[in-house]
């Protein structure tokens, strides 16, 4: 078994995309979610999301980058170089 290290801010293992693909694949060919739950070792919850997410494509399953809350309400996904002129500033 691989053993892989977690840095320090990292909470859990990440699931591989595999697991995910085919547990998905196992519950939708019929088999319980007890049974596929204990095969792959993973979570109902965790299978459940999954198979919302999954349209048949193993791509559907890569995780999407986390949108960042700002203070004041704003959300991004990533820094943008954007010059911010302040309403003061044009008169």
């Amino acid at each position: 078994m691989l053993i892989t290290s977690i840095s320090q801010t990292q909470r859990y293992l990440p699931h591989e995309l595999n697991t995910k693909y085919y547990s998905v694949r196992l519950y939708r060919n019929g088999y319980s979610v007890s049974f596929v739950c204990r095969r792959y070792k993973i979570s109902k919850s965790s299978l459940m999301k999954w198979n919302r997410k999954f349209n048949g494509t193993k791509e559907s399953l890569i995780d999407k980058p986390k949108i960042i809350q700002t203070d004041n309400g704003f959300e991004f996904t990533h820094h943008s170089n954007t010059k911010r002129i302040h309403p003061f500033d044009t008169l």
